[in-house]
């Protein structure tokens, strides 16, 4: 009885967790590199971002901006230029990502 009483409450911690903790990205927020792998917080940042800003760009550190603030990466750009106000894009790069993580980072986090 104790152990399916708390195989319920650790399986809906993080839904309780989404509905406690506050999570409203700016604009050209990007996950912090000092938590790229921290997959909750980009799962988190897409949910948050995609319904309002469809358009995103996945990728390692050169979409993410190694050497650049958030204000001058390729979505802060794009977004200063774009044309139509309801466009906007999100970067969900991640420093230090490597292509067998992406695929999998695609594939179980931003899958329907």
């Amino acid at each position: 009885m104790v152990a399916t009483l708390m195989l319920v409450m650790l399986s809906s911690l993080p839904s309780v967790w989404k509905a406690i903790e506050p999570f409203d990205p700016e604009m050209d927020y990007r996950v912090p590199y000092a938590t790229s792998q921290d997959y909750w917080l980009f799962q988190r940042h897409l949910e948050t971002s995609l319904p309002e800003r469809p358009v995103f760009f996945v990728g390692d550190s050169v979409v993410w901006g190694e050497y650049v603030t958030a204000d001058s990466t390729w979505t802060a750009f794009l977004n200063q230029r774009r044309q139509e106000e309801d466009q906007s894009f999100v970067n969900l790069a991640l420093n230090g990502l490597y292509p067998l993580a992406l695929e999998g980072l695609v594939t179980h986090y931003a899958g329907p």
